[in-house]
């Protein structure tokens, strides 16, 4: 095991940002204080007051093609700063939470896209970062959708060689664990996992090649242990974002071939039927959103397919 200590380094926009917290919510989409760099194929997360963006694909002479940076975002402040950052830059990765600790996994490394399978639980009291169990070898990739179900972290889809993969695993930070759980009924990688109750639902996605875009939406049952597959999102995509408030779970952005996507899309888990919502003001792929008090914050993420990073961040009240 290895762990890594970082002091952690102000790069804030600081004083001349009045706090985003202060401002009075209203509902729609609108800009915040953009991160210190372009930044694309992030893992993101929120933990009390703070949004964690990490990795990524930038820009040289920023945080550079491939990196191991990791910011946070104060949402009382309205600042960013830098804190620990990985042994090695990653892109492609997934960010979590759980019993106050952040958990970054399922990461590519380099432009050949290499999947590593390694797992950093990140501690923000300490500033530290530690490894932990790597995937199984012969389940290894990148590109995946992850999210926390009691206290169990769920990694499903995701691609290696080129290949897109209906794996889902569970990884259980207690005990250090991997356990093989049933395939998804319809393989992916690029998509979006998010957990609503008993069920987590694998959204959007693709089968590597644009625009092979999987529609169906699989559902697995935590009390049947079994998965289904409900009515498929009414616009295909991968590289997008998937966060739940409540019984709604909204699929953000995207990437096709082009500019990428402004859709707002969101599956009621109750009636399991979809709606259109407000678009996004720009569109964005490679993005992994986070909510926080009603709020949805995007930071990052690429305007263009395939790789064009950007440095802001979008915020959307429902």
């Amino acid at each position: 095991m290895r762990t890594l200590f970082i002091g952690a380094v102000c790069v804030a926009l600081a004083c001349a940002i009045a706090p985003l917290a202060s401002a009075k919510p209203t509902s729609g989409w609108q800009w915040a204080p953009a991160p210190p760099a372009a930044i694309q194929e992030v893992g993101a997360v929120v933990l009390g007051d703070k949004v964690y963006v990490a990795g990524g694909l930038g820009l040289p002479g920023q945080v550079g093609l491939f990196s191991n940076k990791q910011f946070q975002f104060d949402m009382l402040t309205g600042a960013w700063s830098e804190v620990a950052s990985f042994p090695v830059p990653v892109h492609h990765l997934q960010a979590v939470t759980t019993s106050g600790k952040i958990y970054y996994l399922g990461g590519l490394e380099g432009a050949a896209l290499i999947p590593n399978g390694r797992v950093w639980q990140y501690d923000p009291k300490t500033n530290e970062l530690t490894e932990r169990a790597r995937m199984p070898q012969q389940r290894i990739r990148g590109a995946t959708g992850a999210a926390v179900h009691d206290g169990k972290i769920y990694v499903a889809g995701g691609q290696r060689d080129y290949l897109a993969f209906g794996y889902f695993d569970e990884y259980d930070p207690a005990t250090d664990t991997w356990t093989a759980l049933p395939d998804l009924p319809n393989p992916r990688e690029h998509l979006g996992a998010a957990i609503v109750g008993d069920k987590s639902y694998a959204i959007g996605g693709r089968f590597v090649i644009q625009p092979a875009f999987i529609r169906p939406t699989d559902v697995f049952d935590f009390s049947t242990g079994s998965w289904s597959t409900i009515g498929p999102i009414p616009h295909g995509r991968g590289g997008l974002a998937v966060v739940p408030i409540g019984d709604m779970i909204y699929a953000i952005g995207g990437e096709g071939i082009g500019p990428s996507f402004t859709d707002n899309e969101v599956l009621d888990t109750r009636s399991l039927t979809w709606s259109t919502r407000e678009p996004m003001k720009q569109g964005r792929h490679g993005i992994q959103g986070v909510a926080s008090d009603g709020k949805i914050y995007i930071a990052g993420g690429a305007s263009y397919s395939v790789y064009l990073p950007e440095a802001d961040m979008q915020v959307y009240v429902p």
